[in-house]
């Protein structure tokens, strides 16, 4: 059986929550009302938007005694783990409103984020990459990776 995490928080994508079903009912009324659109077509823009929702809908971040992890969506992918050991560095900062929101970013610099902007965890690991994981209570986090860091907890 598993541990329980010592820390977990869901965040939802809000974003995505308003736009992707205002997308897919309109989209939808749009075929339907167009006469000659198959069914199959018209299920499936209204399907699509649901599957990103699934797939990209919230961002779960989760610490336990040895890694920290992070995913998207319901399905546990895409997700990404760093083990404590590797983190040289953890400071509580901002997301830019211009890098947006999502997954972004290239290399050796990444930023996982479910707001435009906002509040963050910036990590910076032993090998050179610097991680920004959005989060409303950049604190609480911190604290805990630290305390896990330093052998506290």
């Amino acid at each position: 059986m598993a541990a329980l995490p010592a820390y977990r928080h869901v965040q939802p994508y809000t974003v995505l929550w308003v736009v992707l079903p205002l997308t897919g009912v309109a989209t939808g009324l749009a075929s339907w009302m167009s006469p000659g659109v198959p069914l199959s077509l018209l299920l499936a823009m209204v399907g699509l938007p649901l599957a990103l929702l699934a797939v990209l809908g919230r961002l779960v971040i989760e610490l336990d005694a040895r890694e920290l992890r992070w995913r998207f969506g319901w399905l546990g992918r895409p997700a990404w783990r760093v083990a404590l050991a590797e983190i040289e560095a953890v400071e509580k900062t901002r997301a830019p409103a211009r890098a947006g929101s999502g997954i972004r970013g290239l290399g050796r610099q990444r930023l996982y984020n479910v707001s435009i902007g906002g509040p963050a965890v910036g990590l910076k690991l032993r090998d050179g990459r610097h991680i920004l994981l959005g989060t409303p209570e950049p604190e609480r986090l911190a604290a805990y990776i630290e305390a896990r860091r330093s052998g506290r907890a």
